[in-house]
């Protein structure tokens, strides 16, 4: 059987004390060794495959640098934004020597709960909540009543690190609001709910109108198709694409047809845009397509390559990553926005495909 691998055996593979071995792998902030002594131990600790001992640490009172990110798949279309924000988490803790434990949290509450309660039982100090999981609102007693800290992505946390979506969505608003006098229809599928983000946002852009007349004057409404309604609509991510496209398509269809046709459209993402992009592509609506301005928002790969200028949002996912990591390390309120940035797409003339120039603003 290996011999245990311990403190010791990493200052003497490294030539550094025991205690400034215990003081980098603890991250704690008394360390004042150089860098370079810091990632000789680090590698040590890689190299011999060392683990912290939990249990020995809970013990005594101590810290065990130890955090824990839960996902809510289920409650995102975009995976790509999933993927690059968990990465750059990942990548910010393992900077730091932490130790992370990553779970998809599941559609049972209680399911949901059981497992932060083992988690904390296991050490973890801190916990990041991206989404808005099922148990949300227990899972944030829990760690509450346990003393854990905790941060979230959505503003329901007590304290969060938001991605700005909506400041971004404002600011679109005031640009197609400038450019076309107002003559705008944002493009909602569904019943109104004052709780979505994009549908907040354009109550935030009219700040001298209710929600309810802003909803009346800007927002063209459209049955949500069954099915986007299903229970299997987050299941599969390239089936949501598609009818997302088709939703867009179907509604520029439908806008195409009203006794007023609007100088803009702006749909709620960039995978509906496209959609609606494509309508005006279809034969017998040339006419429409450099006269209506599109948005959206995500910033989706696929808008590089698009025909159509399709305004859109980015979020900055890597400040927003770094804010989350350093923030789970106190409990301070913290309530942050991150700003995004904005690519303002438009026709140019005289320019090789596509005929468009994206102007990027950073708020």
């Amino acid at each position: 059987m290996a011999a245990k691998v311990t403190l010791k055996t990493i200052a003497e593979y490294t030539g550094v004390s025991v205690p400034t071995v215990s003081q980098i792998l603890n991250n704690r902030k008394s360390n004042y060794c150089s860098e370079a002594t810091r990632q000789k131990v680090l590698n040590a600790a890689k190299k011999f495959h060392y683990r912290p001992n939990f249990g020995y640490q809970l013990m005594r009172g101590r810290k065990t640098n130890t955090f824990a990110m839960l996902t809510s798949s289920g409650n995102y279309y975009n995976e790509a934004k999933q993927r690059q924000l968990l990465l750059s988490v990942l990548r910010s803790f393992n900077q730091r020597g932490c130790t992370v434990y990553v779970h998809s949290l599941g559609n049972h509450a209680e399911q949901n709960c059981e497992l932060v309660r083992n988690l904390i039982h296991r050490g973890v100090e801190s916990v990041i909540i991206y989404g808005h999981p099922f148990g949300m609102n227990e899972i944030i007693d829990i760690l509450i009543q346990s003393e854990v800290n905790f941060i979230g992505t959505e503003d329901i946390c007590p304290r969060y690190a938001g991605n700005g979506s909506e400041l971004g969505r404002v600011r679109i608003l005031k640009y197609l609001t400038e450019t076309t006098g107002g003559d705008f229809k944002f493009v909602h599928f569904g019943d109104i709910n004052p709780g979505r983000k994009y549908l907040r946002a354009l109550h935030q852009a009219f700040p001298e109108l209710s929600f309810r007349e802003a909803m009346e004057k800007y927002v063209y409404q459209t049955p949500q198709p069954e099915a986007v309604s299903s229970p299997n609509w987050v299941s599969n991510n390239t089936e949501n694409m598609r009818l997302s496209w088709q939703c867009g398509y179907q509604a520029m269809e439908n806008i195409l047809k009203m006794p007023h046709i609007p100088q803009a459209v702006m749909f709620a993402n960039d995978a509906c845009a496209i959609g609606g992009g494509g309508c005006l592509l279809a034969p017998g609506n040339e006419k429409f397509r450099n006269k209506i301005i599109i948005a959206g928002y995500n910033n989706d790969i696929q808008l590089e390559s698009f025909p159509l200028p399709i305004i859109s949002g980015e979020d900055d996912i890597f400040r927003q990553a770094q804010i989350l990591v350093e923030r789970s390390m106190d409990n301070d309120p913290c309530m942050i926005s991150v700003p995004p940035r904005l690519h303002f797409r438009k026709f140019c003339t005289g320019s090789s495909y596509p005929q468009w120039h994206d102007e990027v603003v950073h708020l």
